[in-house]
């Protein structure tokens, strides 16, 4: 090869490399401004929905079946990664400062939130290895014995800030119906979110499956019952009922759809507290509120491991 032709290709390869390098530049930033854009908009969307959720609770005075937003900061931060604690700590401290809460304590329990949220998922994936809920009964057992004593804990330690500064006691009807609220919250939301994996079948959510979505509407619509009746007995024998058509649409159509059912479910339930309706406290006594809640999250609990025991065995034989 000629040094005129031996020039002209050293001249080309210097030029591709600077055009190399430019680009390896103006994509590095477009990178950074994509991962920058994207952690904004996690963050904003995690503190308005904890902020939404936390509204639902505070409004009346801790008083909910359902705690939306530990549901969903469970499964935000199992999904995207503890990054999202910040989004989680802007929406729960925003929503006691909104309330009316002295920022000192409106402080503290934000911080003991994420603090409970940290703990849930860093002892899961100590505990339990990488968390899907309904992957196998083992797993699911150990899910919600950690949920019931973490739950336990920081409802807790959430009832002493609040007593220490306000005075007062606060009642075992109070501390459980806040225990279970917190629990349900999260057994109705986050195995939901961490059930899906990238082989779920479509045909869950096609026009053709048409058979669990007519049962969920129908278990969905006959929770709605309790607004009518007035009877305590009644209300009480309508929470067996419901609780046993759960059971056996678990066992019937499994994890996904009974997911998806128990979401619906839990509307219905926050539905019921609201300061309008507020159905399950003006008319029924505490017991019969204590055991409606009760037989709630035994249906949650239940339903979910006779649809993990069912998936796992239908895995067993087809394995």
């Amino acid at each position: 090869m000629s040094l005129e032709k031996r020039f002209k290709q050293f001249n080309a390869e210097v030029v591709a490399k600077k055009r190399y390098d430019a680009k390896s530049i103006t994509y590095a930033n477009a990178f950074m401004r994509l991962v920058l854009t994207r952690r904004l908009a996690e963050f904003l969307f995690s503190a308005i929905i904890i902020f939404g959720g936390h509204q639902l609770v505070l409004l009346n005075g801790f008083f909910s079946p359902i705690w939306p937003a530990t549901g969903v900061a469970l499964s935000a931060v199992f999904l995207r990664g503890n990054i999202l604690l910040l989004g989680i700590f802007v929406g729960t401290f925003s929503s006691y400062v909104y309330n009316l809460y002295s920022w000192q304590i409106s402080l503290y329990q934000a911080l003991l939130f994420i603090s409970f949220i940290f703990c849930c998922r860093q002892f899961s994936l100590k505990w339990i290895g990488p968390v899907t809920p309904l992957a196998k009964m083992s797993v699911l057992c150990k899910f919600i014995v950690l949920i019931i004593l973490f739950s336990s804990i920081h409802i807790s330690l959430m009832a002493r800030i609040l007593v220490q500064t306000y005075g007062g006691n606060i009642s075992f009807f109070d501390w459980s119906t806040a225990v279970l609220g917190e629990i349900n919250g999260i057994l109705c939301l986050t195995p939901l979110c961490l059930v899906f994996d990238p082989f779920v079948p479509q045909r869950y959510f096609t026009r053709q499956e048409k058979r669990w979505w007519l049962s969920a509407l129908g278990l969905i619509l006959g929770h709605f019952l309790f607004f009518a009746l007035t009877s305590e007995i009644t209300t009480l024998i309508l929470s067996v009922i419901l609780l046993i058509l759960l059971c056996a649409y678990a066992i019937h159509f499994g994890q996904i759809p009974l997911c998806a059912t128990l979401f619906g479910i839990s509307v219905v339930y926050l539905t019921g507290v609201l300061p309008t309706p507020h159905l399950f406290h003006q008319n029924a006594s505490e017991q019969t509120v204590q055991m409606i809640f009760n037989l709630f999250t035994i249906s949650i609990i239940t339903s979910l491991i006779l649809a993990t025991a069912k998936q796992e065995q239908h895995y067993n034989l087809h394995a």
